[in-house]
């Protein structure tokens, strides 16, 4: 049985509503996000590294996406504005896709998304990636599944980015404050992960 995927790192908060349910939020520190990684799941000889986010999250240009994961199947990369300066680009691989938005001089990541179990998303050591079973996700990640996958019913997970000192504030108790609308999500069919993605608003 493989590790529980990041069961030190993703943290359940609980925070009692108004109507006296109990609200659970997985997240994940900023800190722990931003050494997260992006890799093969079984490192080849064509691409054997691992990439974090803290790599991935800006670059100055596609080129350097390109250098790390090798030329894309298909980029498209253009304006669809004539009087903004905002570039997007979308980089497609092997069940591996990146979505980025440029402006300020810079490509921002937003959303980054794993189909294939080839890839995995790695937080702590431990692997997130498709082709999982629920049952090898942590406690904490099961619970944030909006539907019953018991019975082969397609399930939802979020997990948010807490924004950086504030993890501690909501461990006490306090608010969890997320950081820009981060947040890693999971898609399960029928008892298997079959996506795990990150995703940020930009624009």
């Amino acid at each position: 049985m493989p590790q529980l995927a990041a069961a030190q790192a993703i943290k359940l908060h609980k925070k009692t509503t108004a109507q006296g349910e109990i609200d659970r939020t997985p997240y994940i520190t900023y800190a722990k996000f931003e050494a997260a990684s992006v890799g093969r799941a079984i490192p080849s000889k064509s691409f054997g590294e691992e990439v974090t986010f803290v790599d991935l999250i800006s670059v100055s240009s596609i080129d350097e996406v390109k250098r790390i994961f090798g030329e894309p199947g298909t980029l498209t990369h253009g304006s669809p504005y004539e009087d903004v300066e905002v570039v997007y680009a979308f980089l497609t691989y092997d069940g591996l896709r990146f979505e980025y938005v440029k402006y300020d001089k810079k490509y921002k990541l937003r959303e980054l998304e794993l189909t294939s179990p080839d890839w995995s998303f790695t937080v702590n050591g431990t692997q997130l990636r498709p082709g999982m079973s629920v049952d090898q996700l942590s406690p904490a990640v099961r619970q944030s599944l909006n539907r019953d996958f018991g019975e082969s019913v397609d399930a939802f997970g979020a997990i948010v980015v807490a924004k950086p000192g504030t993890a501690k504030q909501a461990k006490r108790g306090g608010e969890l404050q997320q950081m820009g609308d981060m947040r890693i999500q999971i898609e399960v069919n029928r008892g298997t992960v079959a996506r795990v993605s990150f995703g940020r608003m930009l624009l």
